[in-house]
């Protein structure tokens, strides 16, 4: 069973230029491949999905023009390709309406990063930890306000930035 916890973070400024790297690369790659989409639809009369996205975006990370994409988790970026795949789906099904472009300036901007986190929590203050996030060279301050399992491992950690 899977439980999920939502703690504050307690970022430096470096660190807050990090996040946010994170949070425009992650809706730039997402844009870009509705874009994508849209354009293979109209002109190929055909869909795309997260594989081929996934094989462009490779290709993109190694063009002069794109390399700043190197500069982030790369799995953030693939997740964003994930979800963009996801709210075809559900488009599709008829569950919800066409994926729309996301905004700098919306009131909620997320990345997800699914491995390779860890959290330690202190041991002389339980209240605080660092989350270890690749990319990242230090640990990130988390203010841990409820017990977590003893065999408890995070498995995925979502970063929201709201208004």
């Amino acid at each position: 069973m899977l439980i999920t916890y939502k703690f504050r973070i307690y970022p430096t400024k470096e660190q807050e230029e990090k996040l946010a790297k994170h949070f425009g690369h992650t809706r730039f790659v997402y844009n870009f491949f509705l874009n994508y989409a849209n354009i293979i639809y109209r002109v190929m009369e055909r869909p795309t999905y997260y594989n081929e996205w996934a094989s462009v975006l490779v290709k993109l990370k190694k063009t002069n023009k794109y390399s700043w994409l190197n500069e982030v988790n790369s799995q953030a970026l693939q997740q964003s390709l994930k979800d963009l795949e996801r709210a075809f789906k559900i488009f599709f099904k008829k569950q919800a309406g066409y994926p729309k472009f996301k905004k700098k300036k919306f009131f909620r901007q997320t990345f997800r990063i699914p491995q390779h986190i860890q959290l330690y929590i202190k041991e002389d203050n339980p209240k605080y930890g660092c989350i270890f996030v690749p990319k990242f060279k230090e640990g990130i301050k988390v203010r841990v306000h409820r017990k977590l399992p003893e065999d408890g491992k995070v498995k995925q950690a979502t970063f929201i930035k709201t208004a």
